[in-house]
């Protein structure tokens, strides 16, 4: 079993932070072993952060140091604490749920932890014990808040995750106050692991669908905050959230609640919702971009770092988009631009029909495998037959590879 990725910090479970760093040095040096620590570290998040429902705290908080911070957080929230307390001190830690009845017909998920001890994965709960609640910590089988009913749709998911579940982290980020989410708002399911299953787990959850275009296509959250953007096939996906990330002090990015790598190469980015605004305005934008006006200099000097980083690291990567559609407006009235990097579609593709082999060797497999379903709802539709001797040249193509590299 790989450990690596449940070691790992990232801008949720923030292994990596000083405050979370001190705290889980704190706890290691009362509790040098490894089970000693993990009991601690449970203790310390289970008993000591209380969970918003239970204290009628209004408060969000997501990632591991606003939970330290504010000692408050649902599960989820606790449970990225957990993880990250864990991960400090290198003990691998992961995420994991449960589909709980909410009583009225639906469903809920619920966060918890795995803890990697003894050659094992062991489940934990730091939710929060109160009257008829007493999870433990426990490596002799699970000792949760809940016990699941399988009769009535309940469930324990299997898998152990290494980051968040994004639908999970776009309802607690789409949300000023926290206690909204108690009748509604939170995911019933975690989501898949491709496009495709990402797109039926949200529509199941009552997502509706509002736009394509060549490389993706486009679902609102219910509450009409969100919108979430499922590419099958986008190698310029982690290109774009980390400019959004990097370059949201500016506000002239979208609020990026989560983003998600899908197997094959696809890209999952869940975001503020926007509206499209007039071509002059967006013209306008894009021209202040491009010759740097003061503005939007910062934001130019973020757009460029990153978009030099995707150059190097990506074959087929294009230039900047300046397409007016890539400029909106945020539900607080400011511009923000999206979508500026993007493959440069028109060679990739003439590529994978006429020399799949490069096409090969230069991206792997696991990272286009689904890149002949992408919509093309602007420049398409895809031609059945094209697409279909694509598929084929590319598998050639990789089946010489395999042969090549023998046993």
């Amino acid at each position: 079993m790989v450990i690596d990725p449940f070691l790992a910090a990232d801008d949720v479970v923030q292994a990596d932070h000083p405050a979370v760093r001190a705290a889980a040095a704190r706890l290691r040096g009362r509790h040098p072993d490894d089970v000693g620590f993990s009991r601690a570290a449970y203790e310390f998040v289970r008993d000591e952060v209380r969970h918003s429902f239970d204290a009628d705290d209004p408060r969000v908080t997501v990632t591991a140091a606003e939970v330290l911070e504010h000692r408050v957080g649902l599960c989820y929230a606790k449970s990225h604490l957990l993880a990250a307390l864990l991960r400090a001190e290198g003990v691998p830690a992961g995420l994991c749920y449960q589909r709980l009845a909410t009583g009225d017909g639906g469903f809920v998920l619920h966060g918890l932890v795995a803890v990697h001890l003894d050659g094992r994965w062991h489940r934990q709960d730091p939710r929060g014990n109160r009257p008829g609640v007493d999870a433990q910590f426990s490596l002799d089988g699970p000792r949760l808040a809940f016990t699941v009913d399988p009769s009535a749709g309940e469930r324990d998911y299997e898998p152990v995750y290494a980051a968040a579940d994004p639908g999970v982290l776009a309802a607690l980020r789409a949300r000023t106050d926290v206690l909204t989410l108690r009748t509604a708002g939170l995911p019933g399911e975690p989501l898949g692991p491709d496009h495709r299953a990402v797109e039926q787990a949200l529509l199941r959850q009552g997502w509706r669908p509002c736009g394509a275009g060549d490389w993706a296509i486009a679902l609102r959250s219910p509450d009409g905050t969100a919108a979430a953007r499922i590419s099958p096939f986008d190698p310029t996906g982690p290109y774009t959230a980390a400019l959004y990330r990097e370059a949201a002090h500016t506000r002239q990015v979208p609020a990026l609640y989560a983003h998600r790598r899908l197997a094959g190469g696809g890209d999952l980015q869940v975001l503020e919702w926007l509206e499209p605004v007039p071509h002059a305005a967006a013209a306008a934008f894009h021209r202040a971009i491009a010759e740097r006006s003061p503005e939007v200099a910062e934001l130019v000097d973020v757009v460029r770092s990153v978009h030099e980083r995707a150059r190097r690291d990506l074959p087929w990567c294009g230039p900047l988009d300046d397409n007016p559609a890539n400029v909106m407006r945020g539900a607080d009235g400011r511009l923000v631009v999206v979508d500026l990097f993007y493959a440069d579609g028109p060679d990739l593709y003439a590529a994978a029909a006429t020399d799949p082999d490069r096409v090969a060797a230069l991206i792997p497999e696991a990272e286009r495998r689904f890149m002949t379903e992408i919509p093309l709802a602007g420049s398409g539709p895809w031609d059945p037959a094209e697409r279909e001797a694509m598929r084929a040249g590319l598998a050639a193509a990789d089946a010489r590879r395999a042969a090549e590299a023998g046993p």
